[in-house]
């Protein structure tokens, strides 16, 4: 028995739609956390994108050290 099986008896509900919903989930959660970053982003840099961040940097209008770490980490998240 799969754990889908399982968990669709636990729960009394279709293994299909428990799946379906468990991906759906999954999305809304890692959208939430994009919209998250670009929120702190916007905040910090006043720009919404990693490249624009980049832009920033190359054209030297902010610290080029802590933003190129954010600019890192936003890549390494994709």
């Amino acid at each position: 028995m799969s754990i889908w099986s399982t968990l669709s008896t636990k729960v009394n509900i279709n293994e299909e739609t428990l799946q379906i919903r468990a991906v759906s989930c999954w999305i809304l959660s890692e959208l939430a956390k994009t919209d998250q970053e670009i929120a702190e982003y916007i905040q910090k840099y006043g720009v919404s994108s990693p490249d624009m961040l980049e832009q920033l940097i190359s054209d030297k209008q902010v610290d080029a050290h802590p933003a190129w770490e954010d600019s890192i980490d936003s890549l390494n998240e994709c």
